[in-house]
Order: structure tokens, then C-alpha cells, then sequence
């Protein structure tokens, strides 16, 4: 009976050896997924720091995207040259020139977009364009330095998105500007240029319409070097007006010639170069 008893506890103790290591063996993957950090990135905010490993995520109906721009410390000083790069000329943008690593990620039709931040650096938010492009530092870590633990943020409660046509970028004559189809949360589903050539167009109109009796309009076309078949027709409407443009050639020397009132070309070309006009006019 006694003999019975030990070889119980014996299996006893061997079951219970073996429900341990078990339990310590996937009881240890499971938290390393319950530890691993993922944050909603729609609530990143300018100055957040973030440690690497963390992964930026957020569920779209639609399509979205994510993009990080990360730089080295030594070339945090360029972020600003990037940033307003890409915002003054967001159709003239092929990438940041001194970012030493992109991480991008979209959907079309729905899904988790996400991307990590490699391991081994914290991370700066020091720019943002809506909410979801970033630009970041990353400075590496101490040797005798711990990852902390990142704080996920609270993911945005899900509404129903309502869009509309917002102007989120001003054209000038320097510069095209941009128009979002934007929900208030900041999600955008749709986008285009606004181009400058518009502004330009619409500021020569208001001069010509608004000119005084038999005046000589001073326009000064920088950066734009033509005239379209429209802006000449606009001219023909006055014919007491004159206009005197004054531009800067390809060389950088400025130039000027005067179309004489009445005289607008006429010979509906869709472009009107410059050069061609002041061989026409002669120059000034």
C-alpha cells in the first residue's frame, strides 16, 4: 500500500513538472505578443517619442496609407527643407533627399495598414502631414539603456465618415496648392493639385478687366513665361488697353515688350512663348 502511494506521488509530481514547463513554455510566447506595442497612428502627435519595435497601425473601410520618413540625428536639421519640399510642391514630389530609411504601407479596399519602426532606436515625431505621414529622428540606444515600454495610444472611436472638398493648400504664383476630399477625423479619400498656373490666369484676367480707359498694364509674369490663347483673348476685349510684361529669361536677365492696344495676336495659337512675342513686339 505504501509502495502504491509513492509511485502516485512520483506521477503526480512528473504531470505537474510536465503542466509547468507547458504552461512556461507558450506562457512565454503569449507574452511576448501581449507586450509587443502597436499603437493607432491617427493619434501620433507632434513631439510623441516612440520606441522601436513599435508598430503603427490603423484599420481603414476604404483605402489609406501610412508613410515614415526617419532620419539620423545628425540630420534632423534637413527635416525642415524635406517637409516644405513636399508641401509647396506636392506634384514635384519624388521623395526626401536626406532620410536614411522610408517605411510605407496602403490598402485599396479595406484593412489593417501598419509598419514597425526598426529595433534598437527611440523614435521623435517631429513632423506630420494629416495623419498619416510622419517624419521622425531616431537616435540610437545606450548600451546600458532599457526600451520602454510604450503607452498604446487610444485608438479613435469608429464614426461614419462624411467628406468634403477642402482647400488644405493655397496655390500662389510660386506654387500649386492641394485639394482634399477630408472627414473631420482626418482620413482622405480623394485629392488634386491645384495648379498655379491658375492663379496666375485669374490675377492677369482681373488686371485686363480692371484697367482704366486706354491704360498700359504692367504685368510682371514670374515665374511663367506664355501667354494662352485665353489670356491673349482676354487682351483683344480691351483694345484701348496695352500691356507691357516684364519676365525673367532662362538666363536669369530680365526682359520686357509692350503688345500696343488693339493689337493682340489673333492667329489662335494655344501658347504664346516670350521670346517669340518680343521678336513680334520688339523688346523693350
Amino acid at each position: 500500500m505504501e509502495m502504491e502511494k509513492k509511485v502516485l506521488f512520483q506521477r503526480i509530481k512528473g504531470l505537474l513538472a510536465l503542466v509547468l514547463a507547458f504552461t512556461m513554455m507558450f506562457g512565454t510566447g503569449m507574452m511576448v505578443l501581449a507586450d509587443e506595442a502597436k499603437i493607432d497612428f491617427t493619434g501620433i502627435q507632434i513631439g510623441d517619442n516612440i520606441s522601436g519595435g513599435t508598430t503603427l497601425y490603423y484599420s481603414c473601410t476604404g483605402s489609406g496609407d501610412i508613410i515614415v520618413y526617419i532620419y539620423d540625428d545628425k540630420n534632423e536639421d534637413k527635416i525642415e527643407e524635406d517637409f516644405n519640399n513636399r508641401k509647396n510642391s506636392p506634384w514635384a514630389w519624388t521623395g526626401p533627399k536626406y532620410s536614411v530609411k522610408t517605411l510605407e504601407n496602403s490598402v485599396l479596399y479595406g484593412g489593417d495598414v501598419s509598419v514597425t519602426l526598426p529595433a534598437g532606436y527611440t523614435y521623435s515625431v517631429k513632423k506630420a502631414a494629416g495623419r498619416n505621414t510622419f517624419w521622425m529622428v531616431r537616435y540610437p540606444l545606450k548600451s546600458n539603456e532599457e526600451v520602454q515600454p510604450v503607452q498604446p495610444v487610444q485608438p479613435v472611436a469608429s464614426h461614419e465618415h462624411s467628406f468634403q472638398w477642402v482647400e488644405t493648400l493655397q496655390a500662389t504664383l510660386e506654387s500649386d496648392g492641394l485639394m482634399q476630399h477630408r472627414c473631420e477625423c482626418g482620413a482622405v479619400d480623394d485629392e488634386y493639385p491645384i495648379s498655379a498656373s491658375l492663379v496666375y490666369f485669374h490675377e492677369y484676367c482681373a488686371a485686363i478687366q480692371n484697367a482704366p480707359q486706354n491704360a498700359v498694364v504692367e504685368w510682371n509674369s514670374d515665374p511663367f513665361r506664355c501667354y494662352t490663347r485665353r489670356m491673349m483673348e482676354e487682351l483683344a476685349k480691351r483694345p484701348d488697353v496695352s500691356l507691357k510684361t516684364t519676365f525673367t529669361d532662362t538666363d536669369g536677365s530680365r526682359k520686357s515688350f509692350t503688345i500696343p492696344a488693339g493689337q493682340a495676336p489673333a492667329d489662335s495659337e494655344l501658347f504664346y512663348g516670350f521670346t517669340y512675342l518680343g521678336n513680334l513686339y520688339g523688346w523693350n
